[in-house]
């Protein structure tokens, strides 16, 4: 009975329209006394609930002899209540971003993250900016460390269209060719005397500073470093090599 009495809590009712709700489901069509008996609530207690319940369309009343009984309505109604409030959250959800948005003034962060796990994580993060993904710095052994997860990433970023920018190092030639076979992707190296054992991976206002072994990485959020970031990879890409 408890968990019950917590899962149509969970469906927006309050406690006592829970209560008398669940009472009705059990005793049928009944008066509002006998609703007080059965769930030991006070009288005005079960009429308020009651009123709630008919308005939320999980309770009917009906009038016989100058005696109303009240019967609960079908109980997958209470999944019409729940879509009814998700689509009144859904409604208000743009407003709320808005002002979100307007409130929010220019921050910066950075935090250190260690291991494979917490990396995955913020770099998935990164498809919800819907932007190009840039990296540079990146050594022939990226690939093999990210594979449980990269093929997935690489899946998810196309189907919306991500680029993804890459700057390997010289001695990944393979895994380039690889990634210019791949829509939306465009991968290309630089000189030996360029090559780096930390990567930089940066999309939308964020920047990872990645050392691979063992994986430990800076996670970085500033606008305005980030575009720098970009920027430098943007040109980097123009005097780059493709094959």
């Amino acid at each position: 009975m408890e968990e019950t009495l917590k899962i149509l809590e969970s469906t927006g009712l309050s406690k006592n329209e829970a209560k008398i709700y669940y009472t009705l489901i059990k005793t049928g069509e009944t008066t509002a006394t006998e609703l007080a008996k059965q769930s030991g609530l006070h009288r005005p207690n079960v009429y308020d609930a009651l009123q709630s319940l008919i308005k939320k369309g999980l309770a009917s009343h009906i009038t016989v002899d100058k005696t109303t009984n009240f019967k609960a309505e079908d109980p997958k109604n209470l999944i019409t209540q729940i879509k009814q409030q998700e689509a009144d959250i859904l409604k208000i959800i743009p407003t709320l971003e808005l002002e979100q948005k307007l409130a929010k003034k220019e921050e910066s962060a950075a935090e250190v993250h260690h291991g494979l796990k917490a990396f995955r994580t913020c770099f998935f993060n990164m498809l919800d900016y819907n932007k190009t993904v840039y990296a540079f710095g990146v050594p022939k052994i990226v690939p093999q460390i990210v594979s449980p997860f990269i093929d997935l990433f690489h899946k998810q970023r196309i189907k919306t269209k991500i680029m993804f920018r890459h700057l390997y190092n010289e001695d990944a030639r393979e895994r380039m060719k690889y990634l210019n076979s791949l829509p939306y992707t465009e991968a290309a190296y630089l000189p030996e005397r360029f090559s780096s054992p930390v990567s930089t991976i940066t999309c939308g206002p964020e920047i990872l500073l990645v050392r691979w072994q063992p994986v430990m990485f800076i996670r970085i959020v500033d606008e305005s470093l980030a575009k720098a970031y970009q920027g430098y990879c943007e040109k980097l890409l123009e005097f780059a090599k493709k094959n």
